[in-house]
């Protein structure tokens, strides 16, 4: 097919010389030179559009076209062939694939009256034929599926062109006769089919770019909702009851973006399906009404978008694990240093706190037995040991609830909340309800409000807390707030606030800051909860 594109190029050029010589000799330059123009324009608008659109056979048609207005140089019985191409390309354009019965017989015809000459010299069958042809184009417009609108405009407008065109000589001779008249016909008849043969080959290399430009569409929205590109793409080839479906490894058939089985249509049902296949394997299922993919060059963009596209949502799928699998890095750092201060906890109590305990009953026993003739000044020393004593012991509780505070292990957010309230150097409310809502989503609500009431106390000058603890909406919601003078940052020199926002995170929630100059400061974070949690 290469080959014979380049040999009809010197081909063409041979006939059109040929002709010309035949018919007006290489003296009348006024005459031959604009037909012979015409007839190569026409030739080389069909070699350009068969050889960057061979899916299409309007290509084929215009050379056709070309040679046959040739043809009517060496024949009068020759002279209108070339109008039969031109009805067929302008009927069926842009496929050159007629659309229906009457337009296949509209094509018919033309070409029947076409090898007539007769037919066109009579000014009423010139005028009625170029109406029946407007006519049929018509028809054709109006009965079209949406998604064959567009390339109908264009077939529409090229077929009124057309018409114009075969009455434009038969209106001219009922005005005027002279032999002015009938060259400036001529002249313009020419010319109308010159601008016909670029306009028709202009639109097909648009259609082209218009298929690239769907591409780009369906890559674009390739990493996105695959919701979004079922509508993007059934608004983009005109047909809204288009649907998508996507194979699922080890399963036997497709579902839609929702998930759900999509059910193919059966053998001679009206819808279709076209399988896009990667790797040999049907990825990509398209259910979509008949004629969707006439235009065997957007199928090709389609099929290459898809693959595009899903070469995107692997790599964003990739990113989205590798994301999960830090999330997951994070939420096992966080459980090990938990579990870590636990076990301090639990050492600090159950080893030097229970020791300094027993010297505490010890000293106290000591105290008491004052007929054991113990001086006064021994007696005031142990009383000396025995404050700093309970002052060490409650540093030391106070240090392992830092750590870890054992009535959140032992007993939930309610009591270790509570405890926290009652070491406040500023009043607080509680608002916390009973229940257990799993140790991780626990213990990162205790530290939030933990490290708000401890900034409270050191940085607001507040009369009173709040802390309110809430399911609502599949997560827990922890919040701090206070009566200071605000103007706390979530950034800055200390490493608080930092701190709680990577042990919210971890677990999947986020930390929220309200601190307006004046107007207190409000910390809430939202922690997802477990489905057997909420």
């Amino acid at each position: 097919m290469r080959w014979a594109r380049l040999l009809s190029l010197p081909a063409a050029v041979a006939l059109g010389l040929a002709a010309e010589g035949h018919l007006y000799g290489w003296g009348d330059t006024r005459h031959w030179i604009p037909d012979a123009a015409v007839g190569w324009i026409v030739i080389a608008s069909g070699l350009i559009a068969w050889w960057r659109r061979a899916d299409s056979w309007a290509g084929p048609l215009l050379a056709g076209a070309g040679a046959a207005w040739f043809a009517g140089n060496f024949s009068a019985q020759a002279l209108y062939l070339h109008r039969g191409p031109l009805v067929h390309l302008a009927l069926s354009y842009p496929s050159g694939r007629a659309p229906g019965r009457l337009s296949r017989a509209a094509i018919a015809g033309g070409y029947v009256t076409a090898a007539v000459p007769s037919i066109w010299r009579s000014a009423t069958a010139s005028f009625v034929l170029a109406g029946l042809l407007l006519a049929v184009a018509l028809h054709a417009h109006a009965v079209a599926a949406p998604r064959e609108r567009v390339p109908r405009v264009a077939s529409l407008a090229a077929t009124a062109w057309l018409a114009a065109l075969l009455a434009l000589p038969s209106a001219v001779r009922l005005v005027s006769t002279s032999t002015g008249a009938a060259s400036a016909t001529l002249v313009a008849y020419q010319t109308g089919v010159a601008l016909l043969a670029i306009a028709l080959v202009i639109g097909l290399l648009s259609a082209r770019a218009r298929r690239a430009a769907l591409t780009d569409l369906v890559v674009e929205l390739g990493g996105g909702g695959t919701g979004g590109l079922r509508d993007a793409l059934a608004r983009a080839l005109g047909d809204p009851t288009l649907e998508i479906g996507f194979h699922v490894p080890g399963a036997a058939g497709y579902v839609d973006a929702s998930g759900r089985p999509l059910e193919l249509p059966a053998e001679g049902q009206a819808r279709r399906v076209t399988h896009v296949r990667r790797d040999g394997e049907g990825a990509v299922v398209l259910v979509h009404d008949t004629g969707t993919f006439d235009d065997r060059g957007l199928l090709e963009a389609v099929d290459v978008a898809a693959r595009l596209s899903a070469l995107n949502a692997r790599l964003h799928a990739e990113v989205r694990r590798q994301v999960a699998e830090v999330d997951a890095c994070r939420r096992r750092l966080v459980r090990a240093a938990d579990e870590q201060r636990q076990r301090l906890e639990q050492g600090l109590r159950e080893g030097a706190a229970h020791r300094l305990e027993d010297v505490e009953r010890l000293l106290s026993t000591s105290h008491d037995a004052r007929d054991s003739g113990l001086s006064a000044v021994t007696l005031q020393q142990l009383e000396r040991a025995q404050a700093q004593l309970a002052e060490t012991l409650a540093d030391l509780q106070e240090l392992g609830a830092g750590l870890h505070p054992r009535a959140l292990s032992e007993h939930g957010l309610p009591r270790a909340l509570a405890s926290l309230a009652a070491r406040s150097p500023v009043p607080v409310e509680l608002d916390v309800p009973e229940g257990r809502f799993g140790p991780e989503v626990e213990t990162a609500a205790y530290f939030v409000c933990s490290e708000a009431v401890a900034n409270v106390a050191k940085h607001a000058d507040a009369t009173r807390i709040s802390v309110s603890v809430r399911a609502l909406h599949g997560a827990l919601i922890a919040e701090v707030a206070d009566d200071g003078n605000g103007g706390a940052v979530a950034t800055g020199g200390g490493t608080g606030i930092r701190g709680l926002v990577d042990r919210v995170e971890a677990v999947g929630g986020s930390l929220e800051l309200t601190s307006p100059p004046g107007g207190g400061t409000r910390v809430t974070a939202t922690l997802p909860l477990e489905e057997d949690q909420r």
